[in-house]
């Protein structure tokens, strides 16, 4: 399957958006079992997507903290299927491009515009209930 990944609230911790927007956002927090999820999804054989809503301020932000966390490393995925878009309506347009089967977001606005746009959504509450959710469709489309 094609898998699309918001950033903010599902690989970084939603708790931490005060942190990220200061000077110390390098100390945010990821997601529990973020990185590790990720990497199973990888190693199921999925294709990752991370497609994230941010300024261009908070661009260079958001890629520096991935780096710095070592993310593409860890996690075995691209750093060329990262997008960022300015308005969070661009995402459902992104992921369409992509042919994206599957969107993670924590936002359920986000989650219709991507239902209504043939893409599965999955409303992002924690990554152990995401992969139960990814497995169950993987099963359901035969490939687990």
């Amino acid at each position: 399957m094609r898998i699309g990944v918001d950033i903010g609230g599902v690989i970084m911790a939603a708790d931490n958006d005060r942190l990220f927007f200061s000077d110390n956002f390098l100390m945010t927090k990821q997601e529990d079992y973020a990185f590790f999820s990720i990497l199973l999804m990888r190693l199921a054989g999925h294709e990752l997507f991370f497609i994230s809503k941010a300024a261009p301020k908070n661009v260079e932000r958001t890629r520096l903290w991935l780096d710095t966390h070592d993310f593409f490393d860890r996690t075995g995925t691209e750093s060329d299927n990262l997008v960022f878009c300015k308005e969070r309506s661009q995402k459902v347009q992104i992921a369409s491009l992509l042919e994206l089967d599957v969107m993670i977001d924590d936002r359920i606005d986000i989650c219709l515009q991507m239902e209504s746009a043939g893409i599965a959504p999955i409303q992002f509450n924690n990554w152990p209930e995401t992969l139960d959710i990814i497995g169950d469709l993987d099963y359901a489309l035969g490939l687990a």
